[in-house]
């Protein structure tokens, strides 16, 4: 998806390929995976296979904080991602 500034988000493998820096923070909020940058006021939420930058406060103020080995294993499973290394998905009706 290409926003209005030509920048193109990008998608939960290529997130989970690229890793995150030590700045980011992992959070669980109606039952969607947030990683926020509070230098930047800066949520992404994991729920859909496409990313999507969010204001970071709702994920902060309303959800639970977690690890990013619980966050992976979270996305991982609700985008049925196998391999989140070599981004292979399991056919589908298989976790």
């Amino acid at each position: 998806m290409i926003d209005t500034d030509g920048f193109k988000s990008l998608t939960v493998r290529e997130y989970l390929a690229q890793g995150f820096d030590d700045d980011a923070l992992f959070y669980v909020h109606d039952d969607r995976p947030f990683a926020v940058w509070l230098d930047r006021a800066l949520a992404v939420d994991f729920s859909q296979r496409q990313t999507i930058e969010v204001r970071a406060s709702e994920p902060i103020l309303s959800g639970i904080q977690i690890n990013e080995q619980q966050f992976r294993q979270l996305v991982c499973a609700l985008h049925r991602i196998v391999n989140p290394d070599k981004a292979v998905a399991a056919p589908p009706g298989q976790v």
